[in-house]
């Protein structure tokens, strides 16, 4: 429950949970380009890594 937290400390973690939702997002759309114009699988998964 988030009665026992600050403000402060309830804000950052909304923020920081809305952050990853749209990290996860990029993740994502980066994934399903790279999967349906990199051909070569090493290339891809550099591609990949690069993004996180």
């Amino acid at each position: 429950m988030d009665i026992g937290l600050s403000l402060q400390e309830r804000n950052n973690k909304y923020f920081y949970a809305m952050a990853k939702i749209e990290a996860d997002k990029l993740i994502n759309l980066s994934r399903r380009v790279s999967f349906n114009n990199i051909k070569d699988v090493f290339l891809r998964v550099k591609f990949e890594n690069d993004i996180k």
